[in-house]
């Protein structure tokens, strides 16, 4: 899907103002770290997984980093040998049984048909909610339920949700426009880091004796601060 980016510029002598329109066809993807699904938790091998990773020795919260990356990698796997190609499993699924079905308007039915209709439709409903579940959970569209076929709406607020957020282009404090991945990387370090001000390895530090010279309160006082 192309992203299209529209640029008010100056109007300079004119009565309207131009439009630079930039039309993105291909960016490159970044490398995105591993999502959980909640649909990886219905798989039957999910509570074996994590048994079976969950194995690794050690003390304190090193112990807990590695088994989590332990465990991160076995569900990376289950999730890309089981849920890869979700949407193109329910269409091929739905065009299965708009075949059957058709066949079997045709001809005398058998048993074997009815029961392999059966099982396209029970594979077509399993799939179709992980389907639904998955963009739901992309979408962050917390307010609808599963089960009305909202999958339309999800994807489309899935989409919507990634071109926002994405940083195409950057204006610079000298006005100049960038678009380089790297160069608006660069100079969003920058900004941050003139924002934030240096580290300072020497900080004054409070002076007892200032504090005991100084006005206090007395006991009573400081009760009714209580």
């Amino acid at each position: 899907m192309p992203i299209v980016q529209v640029l008010v510029m100056d109007p300079l002598f004119s009565d309207h103002s131009p439009l630079s329109i930039n039309v993105e066809e291909h960016r490159d993807a970044k490398k995105r770290p591993f999502k959980f699904f909640n649909c990886l938790a219905q798989h039957p091998e999910f509570k074996n997984k994590i048994n079976a990773s969950w194995q690794i020795k050690g003390r304190g919260m090193q112990r807990v980093w590695q088994n989590l990356m332990k465990v991160r990698r076995e569900l990376k796997q289950l999730n890309q040998r089981e849920y890869m190609g979700v949407l193109e499993k329910v269409h091929k699924l739905r065009v299965e049984l708009m075949d059957m079905q058709t066949h079997m308007r045709i001809i005398s039915i058998p048993q074997c048909m009815i029961d392999e209709e059966k099982e396209i439709r029970t594979q077509l409903n399993k799939w179709s909610r992980i389907e639904e579940t998955i963009y739901k959970q992309k979408s962050r569209v917390q307010w609808l339920k599963l089960g009305d076929s909202n999958t339309s709406y999800f994807y489309a607020s899935m989409k919507n949700r990634k071109s926002q957020n994405q940083i195409t282009m950057l204006t610079k404090d000298d006005d100049t426009i960038i678009r380089d991945s790297e160069e608006i990387t660069r100079e969003a370090v920058r900004f941050y880091q003139n924002l934030l001000g240096q580290a300072n390895s020497l900080m004054p530090a409070t002076q007892p004796e200032v504090l005991r010279d100084g006005p206090v309160l007395s006991k009573a006082q400081q009760l009714e601060l209580i």
